[in-house]
């Protein structure tokens, strides 16, 4: 679908206007701002409301959700740019991959086979229906169309729409209850680097900031008189998301006919990021880059991405199937939450708590969703999490790409073997990372 100039830039005039809507009710009303809960959905769920779906008093942009995808390909890039494998930390790394994994293989087996039995239930249901839970979920709005082309193509229509409303949920479930598991986590003192918060700073956290608390999104690296350094960051972004895009255009007719897949594009950005990368850093170019300025660029897009996610929920479609959706939603959000929070606390010996949040936000969304939590509980990028989300990113992409597609067709030729062989590489992931982590499960109690 094509778009006018005119039409994007009233799409992103009705997301500027209900983000400040979203912000202004958000911190007039107090619980919200208690529970960490962000504009962007206050804002995104008043303007569901009162768009077509519910109210009827406004319309909202037809250019809206086609924001999503390419958003959601910048804040891949920008959290990906500028980061040093160390072997240092392979470690942490080990750990982080082990959980990751779990929570792809578990969410896709226990998941699925709750959805193979509603499907027993409720007939009309596509076949396949719920596989598309964990894609949304761990891939978020971009990843959904791809494997609802999967499926749609072995005769399992209307999967693509199931797919953006459980992307949705996921964002908005893992915002929620990961911003009050934050909450808790602050509170009990899990969080290793907010013990040394000041009560008061976070009371007065309201409105405007205190200037004491004022801090800048960012540092000047050229002179802003040949080029503003905020344009400039981004065109770095732009452009090495440029280069990853163009690797993959170049490699992916290979893939697809030697190894019958191919990788989706969105993730461009994290390939581009770690060629690049080392090169700039070769060429001692790195001093041009401000990794402060990247983090506020995808923290400014993912506020846009949560917005427009939240206004565009398909009310008919949740409202015909949503016993469904609600029981897979649940059952997806309480796996996820089990794994993240509770294998890290076993086998992370490092940051286990921030280790946590970033993979609960991931696999309920996008990995901008993770970030946005692991902020909440590392407010100054003190943990290891900022590197190890990247490397975990490279590793984890290719696997994916290799394990998604084969669980889309077990799950339309199929129904129930993808949740079998889902189930039992979870069971064999945890089993081998408790063997590998034995020491730090010894100490965390058995």
């Amino acid at each position: 679908m094509e778009f006018s100039i005119a039409s994007l830039l009233d799409a992103f005039l009705f997301l500027s206007i209900f983000l400040l809507v979203g912000y202004i009710i958000r911190e007039a009303v107090k619980i919200l701002g208690k529970i960490y809960l962000p504009a962007s959905v206050v804002g995104g769920l008043i303007a569901l409301i009162l768009g077509p779906q519910v109210l009827g008093l406004i319309e909202v942009p037809t250019a809206l959700g086609a924001l999503i995808d390419p958003l959601t390909c910048i804040v891949f890039t920008c959290l990906s740019w500028g980061f040093t494998i160390t072997l240092g930390k392979l470690r942490a790394y080990a750990d982080f991959l082990c959980v990751n994994l779990t929570l792809m293989v578990a969410q896709i087996g226990i998941g699925c086979g709750v959805g193979v039995l509603l499907w027993k239930i409720w007939p009309m249901l596509p076949k396949g229906w719920s596989y598309i839970m964990p894609v949304a979920f761990m891939g978020g709005h971009s990843t959904v169309p791809i494997y609802g082309n999967i499926l749609a193509g072995y005769g399992s229509e209307g999967i693509t729409d199931f797919g953006l409303v459980f992307a949705t949920i996921g964002l908005v479930s893992g915002i929620v209850f990961g911003t009050v598991m934050c909450n808790i986590g602050i509170r009990k003192g899990w969080a290793a680097y907010m013990r040394n918060a000041s009560t008061d700073a976070v009371k007065s956290a309201r409105f405007a900031l205190p200037e004491k608390l004022r801090q800048p999104i960012g540092m000047t690296r050229v002179n802003n008189v040949a080029v503003n350094n905020l344009v400039f960051q981004f065109a770095i972004v732009c452009t090495v998301y440029l280069i990853g895009r163009g690797i993959l255009r170049l490699f992916n007719p290979w893939f697809s006919s030697f190894l019958g897949f191919t990788i989706s594009e969105s993730l461009g950005g994290i390939f581009g990021a770690f060629i690049v990368w080392p090169i700039v850093c070769k060429l001692k170019l790195d001093k041009y880059v401000d990794k402060p300025t990247d983090s506020s660029i995808a923290g400014a897009l993912v506020d846009l991405i949560v917005l427009a996610a939240c206004a565009t929920i398909n009310l008919t479609l949740v409202a015909t199937f949503w016993l469904p959706i609600v029981i897979v939603s649940v059952v997806g959000v309480a796996v996820t939450a089990m794994v993240a929070y509770g294998l890290s606390y076993r086998i992370c010996k490092v940051d286990w708590f921030e280790k946590a949040s970033y993979l609960f936000g991931l696999a309920t969304g996008v990995a901008a969703t993770g970030m946005a939590l692991l902020r909440e509980v590392d407010p100054e990028n003190e943990s290891c999490v900022y590197e190890v989300r990247g490397i975990g990113s490279a590793i984890i992409a290719p696997i994916n790409s290799i394990l998604l597609p084969t669980f889309a067709i077990m799950a339309v030729q199929a129904p129930g073997r993808e949740a079998v062989v889902g189930t039992i590489l979870a069971v064999i992931i945890i089993a081998v990372s408790v063997i590998i982590f034995r020491n730090v499960v010894k100490q965390r109690g058995s």
